[in-house]
């Protein structure tokens, strides 16, 4: 029979059979979750499992997390859990070894607020009910206290710069025997669960900030605590405020032009800036010369491309780039250029040669000559 929580083990008996009481609320729904009944197990001595459990009531009905020290516990074969018709929360933990000894929290959230309880499992090895010639660690085999090892940091903490609105995830790796208890502070402060999230996998510890704020910015530690010492990494966290990437707000436009004519094609553009903008002609990247003149009003957004004097050749597909550091956006129209049809002619010369003659003046000097050209005709 599973070790029913808020029972001590020297009372378990036989009317441990009965369903224990579990004070209700006079009112069965409520706009905020809130906790009817919870439970405390002070100590486990095995070899029965571990059970937490409490009700929880709620409009519209809560989602339910489980956490251990701040971190929140995946449902496993090894956390086993559970939501009964009536509003009851069940944390079952098979397999009890001394890493699970810790504060466990059940929390329940729904659109109007959130309410948590917790309680404390505190394990006790006992050779006789166990059958183990040591304590456990976290995969189950057996270690004496010559085994243990302080805390160590197999990879430490690393600074982080963040954009303001979105996550960021802190990891490192710690080893220990038996595995350390970890927490995370700010500017010294230790930081609870209501303002970020924990996460361990295996020997990989995890801060996570789901939305980061300008306040979040600051120095940071992680510490991780066993019995046989203890180890600490700080590292900083900066947070970039968010900005706007590059949006056209007024895109380019397919144009049609005479040849011969000046033409224009105009663009507006929006968000943070400094902002750079760019023009390309199909792949070839243009820049400002007598033929192409470029502006851009910072103030408003306006682009332009002024084609002083448009011919067949400019006809093609046009593209504006704005770039700022937060991202880029394009945006092309094609040029199309009219105008009369040249007419097919064959061949004719419009300016002919013309006949050269050449006087000698000194016929010791091969350089002197008088040049003299006229119409053959």
């Amino acid at each position: 029979m599973p070790v029913q929580a808020g029972v001590p083990l020297d009372q378990l008996d036989d009317t441990m059979e009965s369903e224990p009481y579990v004070p209700l609320l006079p009112h069965q729904v409520q706009s905020v979750p809130y906790n009817v009944g919870s439970a405390v197990l002070d100590e486990y001595m095995g070899p029965y499992d571990p059970t937490f459990d409490c009700i929880v009531k709620g409009e519209p009905e809560p989602d339910i997390y489980w956490l251990r020290d701040g971190a929140q516990i995946p449902e496993s074969t090894e956390a086993i859990m559970e939501y009964e018709d009536d509003d009851t929360c069940t944390l079952v933990l098979p397999a009890i070894n001394l890493h699970k000894a810790g504060k466990y929290t059940c929390k329940a959230i729904n659109p109007h607020g959130e309410a948590t309880c917790s309680a404390v499992l505190t394990v006790k090895t006992d050779r006789r009910l166990q059958g183990m010639d040591g304590p456990q660690v976290a995969d189950g085999t057996s270690y004496s206290p010559s085994q243990a090892k302080p805390p160590k940091f197999l990879e430490a903490p690393k600074d982080k710069t963040a954009e303001e609105g979105k996550q960021c995830r802190v990891s490192c790796e710690i080893d220990g025997i038996p595995p350390p208890a970890v927490t995370w502070s700010k500017d010294g402060d230790q930081l609870s669960d209501e303002a970020c999230r924990f996460e361990q996998e295996g020997q990989t510890y995890t801060l996570i900030l789901d939305e980061t704020v300008l306040d979040d910015e600051g120095f940071y530690a992680c510490t991780a605590v066993n019995p046989k010492g203890r180890a600490e990494k700080m590292f900083q966290i900066k947070v970039k405020e968010a900005g706007e990437a590059p949006t056209f707000v007024g895109p380019l436009i397919d144009t049609t032009a005479d040849d011969g004519t000046c033409v224009q094609l105009k663009c507006k553009v929006q968000g943070a800036r400094p902002m750079k903008i760019l023009w390309r002609k199909y792949d070839i990247h243009l820049t400002p010369s007598s033929m192409y003149h470029m502006s851009y009003n910072e103030s408003t957004g306006d682009c332009m491309l002024e084609i002083v004097i448009v011919g067949r050749n400019d006809e093609g597909e046009f593209l504006c780039r704005a770039e700022n550091e937060f991202g880029r956006e394009e945006t092309t129209a094609e040029l199309i250029v009219e105008g009369p049809e040249p007419v097919p002619y064959a061949p004719k010369v419009t300016a002919p040669l013309k006949d050269v003659e050449v006087l000698r003046v000194n016929p010791g000097n091969s350089n002197a000559a008088l040049q003299h050209t006229h119409d053959p005709s």
